[in-house]
């Protein structure tokens, strides 16, 4: 006979009720168990702490995103990176920099690979790690959005600018940061101008431009820019033309001249703006006019060449830096393999000399280690200042930036690689900081195979028919042969007369602005086209 229990099943599993039995019996007891056995694991495996829980709860807010999307955001307005994968020795400077950076930062926490908190920011004992910034509700920045959203809806919605200022100017009193009182500034000027009060809205602009520093920005774009070209239409909107043209021609005085900092389009735009101003307006326009032109489509050549250069290269060498590899480690470089800069520059095809360039990033790497603390900055900080120190110090202490051809005559000195290094650092930091360097005008243009292909195109320079012939059949030409070291010696001499007869016109053009031009030119297709030499050197 058998036990009641068993019946019961057979029945239950006959009326299609086994997997409710199986539910209660089985998976319920289980649950409990599996708990308990997870508490018990030691190590990383140990469940995230109650006390970071709470403290997690607490902030109102989600504050960790996946590895993939890591944001921060502290209001609605302002969001934060953080930056996965950060090596050890940079992990403490970090922190430091986002408690400087966010005002409402309570707590950074050290998270490992699988995106779970560990404990609060200590010295850490893994190899790499994330960081997850929790926030608090700073009672000013509350106060300041709430006066922006208030200025907003009477401005966009109720259409009522006049009202919308006085929204905006509380904000600007409880802004925590310049750039947050800026934005609140702009806001209040733009509103003066929709309710055609142009003399406070002049004002307004002047104010933020005379505490508005060059890299606060609003929305990505310059906020000083912003504000040159608010101050300019205030004086239109006011009757004041000649008024409002000189300060547009200020700014695109500056532009040209390379003096007014932001991203190469949006200088596009508001030069492309001013330009059909003045040529649309029934007045001539300002004594220069044509020549400040001329001098800015050099500049925006240069400006674009420069992007096009960080763009083919910075790619592969940013996305390393995020995977966590130490590409600014001396003691990483000086190890790097050939498998190893493979994967850092993977893509479709194979760069030329490429055993070469991982050796030279070994040289580079072992000079960085034995006589600067195995750190770039502590080369910029040897230079002094000076772009032409620097150069000469890479020249010295690395072999492969040693661009030198012993001939018949002597020795050529062309340092390309050493000289363009400095130029492109001056270039990135905008002359500022670890870019601040003096005298960037005693260079020479980067002579390779590109800049004499462009100045053959203009015709500046001439092969002779033998020379022109190896040319166009890419035959290649030998380092240091005589040939190649005629091109590139022509090429530094004509850019130096063509930049005497800039001056003898009363305008500077340097050597770093003349050879982006050129660069730039040299890869605009035109028909007919010339080839450039071909020399297998890793000093191009």
């Amino acid at each position: 006979m058998r036990p009641p229990w068993i019946s019961s099943a057979i029945e239950a599993l006959r009326k299609g009720r086994f997997l409710f039995i199986f539910a209660v019996f089985v998976l319920l007891p289980i649950i409990p168990l599996a708990y308990l056995a997870l508490q018990s694991i030691p190590g990383d495996q140990e469940p995230v702490s109650d006390r970071i829980n709470a403290r997690l709860r607490s902030v109102g807010e989600t504050v960790a995103r996946t590895a993939s999307r890591p944001l921060l955001d502290c209001v609605p307005e302002f969001s934060r990176r953080v930056r996965p994968g950060l090596p050890i020795s940079a992990l403490a400077a970090e922190v430091s920099e986002w408690r400087k950076s966010c005002p409402c930062v309570s707590d950074v926490f050290l998270l490992d690979h699988r995106l779970r908190p560990l404990h609060p920011f200590r010295e850490p004992a893994e190899r790499s790690a994330d960081l997850l910034i929790a926030a608090r509700q700073d009672e000013g920045i509350v106060e300041y959005s709430r006066a922006m959203r208030a200025g907003s809806a009477r401005e966009f919605i109720s259409r009522d600018p006049a009202a919308a200022i006085e929204d905006y100017h509380a904000a600007a009193d409880r802004a925590g940061s310049p750039q947050m009182k800026a934005i609140a500034a702009l806001s209040q000027a733009r509103c003066a101008m929709k309710a055609e009060r142009y003399a406070e809205a002049g004002d307004l602009y002047r104010a933020i431009l005379e505490h508005a520093g060059e890299a606060v920005s609003y929305n990505g774009l310059s906020l000083r820019l912003l504000s040159m070209q608010g101050a300019a239409d205030a004086e239109a909107g006011a009757g004041r033309t000649s008024d409002a043209a000189e300060r547009r021609f200020d700014i695109l005085r500056g532009l040209a001249a390379g003096e007014l900092a932001c991203d190469v389009d949006e200088a596009a735009f508001y030069a492309s703006m001013i330009t059909e101003i003045f040529r649309g307006s029934s007045g001539p326009p300002p004594p220069g006019f044509e020549a400040v032109l001329r001098e800015w489509a050099v500049t925006e050549r240069s400006a674009r060449a420069m992007e096009r250069l960080r763009s083919e290269f910075a790619p592969d060498f940013a996305r390393a830096i995020e995977e966590g590899v130490p590409l600014l480690d001396g003691k990483f470089l000086a190890g790097m393999t050939v498998e190893t800069l493979g994967r850092i520059l993977r893509g479709e095809g194979e760069l030329v000399l490429f055993r070469e360039r991982a050796e030279i990033l070994r040289g580079v790497g072992a000079g960085l280690v034995a006589r600067h603390g195995g750190s770039f900055s502590g080369l910029l900080a040897k230079a002094g200042g000076s772009a032409v120190a620097l150069a000469r110090l890479l020249v010295s202490e690395f072999p492969s930036f040693n661009d030198v051809c012993r001939t018949d005559w002597g020795e050529l000195l062309f340092y390309k690689r050493a000289q363009l290094a400095a130029a492109m650092i001056c270039q990135r930091f905008q002359g500022k900081g670890p870019g601040a360097f003096r005298d960037t005008d005693r260079l020479t243009v980067f002579a390779d195979y590109k800049l004499p292909q462009a100045l053959r195109r203009l015709g500046v320079i001439r092969y002779r028919p033998g020379l022109a012939a190896a040319v166009d059949s890419r035959t290649l030409i030998p380092p240091c042969s005589r040939e190649e070291v005629e091109i590139r010696a022509s090429t530094i001499g004509a850019c130096d007369m063509i930049q005497r007869e800039y001056a003898a016109r009363g305008r500077r053009v340097d050597s770093v602005t003349l050879d982006a031009f050129l660069w730039l030119l040299a890869h605009e297709k035109a028909e007919g086209e010339k080839p450039y030499h071909l020399t297998e050197t890793i000093f191009y």
